[in-house]
């Protein structure tokens, strides 16, 4: 009880002053985009304070707006509080100290901090910056120097990162399959710090094909779905609860995904790398298997410059009641957003009121993640409920933000370690809006859908629908027919195209449902927006006379992609 309660005194502690933290960075141009000299990819969201995270002694750009009333006035922007030669405007980017609050400042790119001197490790800068940390955290777990532990490094060939923005890549490993083990500990090995992004290791189901070489994936293959191992930008390493390891061996995972995550902003032709997880295991297995049980919202669609956005999922409990046998146990919890996030919480619910907060970062930090850790674990039992909180800000940006992988996509996600594994007959329970596959009854319906009829094409009654509307209705180039919008008003009032499940069955026609499930997903939005029919035109011509019709399906997306931004 003591430890609860010394938790809940330091989330109130940290919630006080990381909320009234947010209230200032508001008041500054792109203080969520403020760079950290030294450590690459980390920010410095508490720019007025001598602490990248914010609270304590303040720097001299903090006692500057301090003086200046905690505003963004004039002579606060004119003021060069670092002495670097640039005025705090300048390394902010409001040269012309034109920004009002709730404004997208005209320079989003190219910030620098206003209380620490540039150019970073200058002889002119050297003395005012000595006080600026480039240390790293230190991976330390106690458990790796136990007797009969094992190690092996897993890591890519040094090879050459494409010159985009996001890439994956994937390779998988064998490991010892004479005996059982227990996976206790995971630490990064790095290579190329300006564009590894994150790491992730998958446990594979038996028979899934190598890669002996890296080649390209998106977001692991199937098969390899269960998250073993992580590491992100900001994390030292993963350190297991004393009582719980991920199994892997003779009776359990023999093969693992390694997958990579590069970012490369600039794109650059020259970048290499070859990172890496370190593996920890043992043979003296402990008393539980261990899992990661995913909740979240993946439906995200973040306007530009707002100062706040607030979305929320729930893992209610009719999954819980159907997901978990018997009760569970949290060990650590782990939020994921990415950089419009700035807090995100995850409360236990039983009987509709709150036990406690999983995760609770009023101030969260992309560059700096925080893994909560209970001891003794938390329990969950079926039945109880998972609510997850959070807040944007777009104030950066100037088009809309929407759930994917890239850095500057988004994601609402927290990942919860438990023990026994065997409790969970399914560790995904992130909601699509207010539509979560779990909520779908013993019997297949959700709301008067029948989910799994629906995505059969060969079903009798889906088969009608599709024919209904592919007859009638343009999926070819989206162009909306005379005779379509009856159909289409038909049709829609069908229980499987309504809310946010409707959403969703398209998403997943559109991203793996193959050819025909395409074109009915296209023809369905054929109608949204008439206007965009004197495109078709052209589009017909280019794909006639240059032959490309094995781009169809491409240009198809394109359209329905068109037609969703003007819906």
């Amino acid at each position: 009880m003591m430890a609860h309660l010394r938790f809940l005194m330091l989330v109130i502690m940290n919630s006080s002053l990381t909320m009234a933290y947010q209230m200032f960075m508001k008041r500054l141009p792109n203080a969520d985009q403020v760079p950290h000299p030294c450590k690459l990819h980390h920010t410095w969201p508490g720019v007025g304070h001598s602490n990248p995270k914010g609270g304590g002694q303040r720097n001299q750009f903090g006692l500057d707006f301090f003086a200046a009333g905690q505003k963004w006035t004039r002579a606060l922007c004119g003021k060069d509080s670092d002495g670097d030669g640039r005025t705090n405007g300048m390394e902010l980017g409001d040269p012309t100290c034109a920004w009002k609050e709730g404004v997208i400042p005209d320079v989003t790119s190219g910030i620098t901090h206003p209380g620490i001197c540039d150019p970073w490790g200058g002889p002119a800068c050297s003395a005012d910056n000595a006080w600026v940390s480039c240390e790293t955290e230190e991976f330390n777990c106690s458990a790796t120097s136990e007797p009969e532990v094992q190690t092996r490094t897993l890591r890519f060939p040094r090879m050459k990162v494409p010159s985009t923005e996001t890439n994956y890549f994937c390779q998988t490993f064998d490991l010892p399959a004479d005996r059982d083990y227990h996976l206790i500990a995971t630490e990064p090995t790095i290579d190329n710090i300006h564009v590894i992004h994150h790491i992730r290791l998958m446990g594979c189901r038996d028979g899934v094909p190598e890669i002996h070489h890296p080649r390209q994936c998106y977001m692991a293959e199937r098969g390899c779905n269960d998250v073993i191992g992580l590491w992100t930008v900001g994390l030292a390493g993963q350190c297991l609860y004393k009582e719980a390891g991920f199994r892997i061996g003779a009776s359990g995972y023999k093969r693992v995904l390694l997958e990579l995550h590069w970012n490369n902003p600039e794109m650059r032709g020259d970048y290499h790398d070859a990172s890496g997880l370190k593996i920890y295991y043992t043979p003296r297995l402990r008393p539980y298997d261990a899992g990661i049980l995913w909740t979240g919202q993946e439906r995200l669609l973040l306007p530009p410059g707002e100062s706040k956005i607030v979305v929320q999922s729930t893992c209610p409990s009719e999954c819980t009641k159907r997901y978990f046998s018997s009760p569970i146990f949290i060990t650590n919890s782990l939020n994921h957003m990415h950089y419009m996030g700035i807090s995100e919480r995850v409360e236990h619910l039983r009987k509709g009121k709150r036990l406690q907060y999983l995760t609770n970062e009023a101030f969260y930090t992309y560059d700096n993640p925080v893994i909560n850790t209970f001891d003794p674990p938390l329990e969950v039992r079926p039945g109880d409920a998972f609510k997850t909180t959070c807040v944007y800000r777009t104030l950066s940006r100037r088009v809309t933000t929407m759930w994917g992988e890239g850095t500057n996509d988004e994601m609402c996600y927290s990942l919860l370690m438990f023990y026994p594994k065997s409790a969970v007959s399914n560790v995904y329970c992130d909601g699509w809006g207010d539509y979560n596959s779990c909520m779908v009854d013993h019997d297949g319906f959700y709301r008067g859908c029948h989910v799994a009829n629906f995505k059969n094409q060969t079903h009798p009654a889906t088969q009608k629908i599709y024919h209904k509307v592919l007859k009638h209705c343009d999926y070819k180039y989206g162009e909306c027919l005379p005779e379509c919008p009856d159909v289409l008003a038909e049709v829609k009032q069908h229980p499987c195209l309504q809310g946010d499940l409707g959403h969703k069955m398209l998403e997943e026609f559109i991203e793996d449902g193959g050819a025909r499930r395409m074109r009915f997903a296209t023809a369905l939005r054929s109608c949204d927006c008439p206007r965009l029919s004197e495109y078709h035109v052209g589009m017909q011509d280019m794909t006639s006379s240059s032959g490309l019709r094995g781009m169809q399906s491409y240009i198809n997306v394109f359209v329905l992609v068109l037609n969703s931004f003007t819906h």
